[in-house]
């Protein structure tokens, strides 16, 4: 799992209340309680005692949930989601007035969309190398909308990371990053993503 936190540093939930961003920490990214620390109204003061836990506990797995959180403590954190530390989780629960700066250097995850309706099947494919199968699958998603293609691959780098794929999840990771940012082709954008995933297959 500790290869995966620098991967994923960071995630926006839509749709999320402070539990279900608790489960998504336990769930989809395997951590305990003692390692998750809630914070509801996110004040300076905040982020600064999560620089000192950074600092103090370099070494322990840490997912820091972040509900309503104002400019002044978005910018203050941004830092630390710019450069991410080793071993940390950001979880913003609250989407709402987020930055474009932090929402750009972020996963979004939709809780209510579950699976977006796609075949997992594709995670299999990506971890067996069959690339007709990976090529055929993201040539079909080229014509969706921007938003959806984005939903779709941040739902497939989690199920990868949850596979133990961690260097293919920070692919993807990665690229939807990228994608997000730029005004990309999307066919070209996921034939590009195909030829990375496949390397070495």
């Amino acid at each position: 799992m500790e290869q995966s936190l620098k991967k994923f540093p960071t995630f926006i939930l839509k749709n999320a209340s402070l539990k279900k961003a608790v489960e998504f920490c336990k769930n989809e990214l395997g951590l305990h309680d003692d390692n998750i620390f809630e914070f509801e109204q996110v004040k300076i003061d905040d982020v600064r005692y999560i620089r000192k836990q950074i600092e103090i506990n370099d070494s322990k797995i840490q997912c820091y949930v972040l509900g309503k959180i104002g400019y002044d403590a978005q910018n203050a954190i941004l830092r630390m989601i710019e450069e991410p530390p080793e071993n940390r989780y950001f979880i913003f629960y609250v989407s709402d007035n987020l930055l474009d700066t932090v929402i750009s250097r972020a996963q979004v995850v939709n809780l209510e969309s579950g699976n977006n309706g796609i075949d997992l099947k594709i995670v299999d494919d990506i971890l067996n190398g069959r690339e007709k199968d990976v090529l055929l699958y993201l040539n079909s998603i080229s014509k969706s909308e921007k938003e959806e293609i984005i939903d779709i691959l941040t739902i497939i780098s989690l199920h990868l990371i949850k596979s133990g794929a961690f260097e293919r999840g920070g692919i993807v990771s990665k690229e939807v990053v990228a994608f997000k940012q730029f005004n990309l082709n999307p066919k070209i954008f996921l034939y590009a993503l195909f030829v990375k995933l496949m390397r070495g297959h």
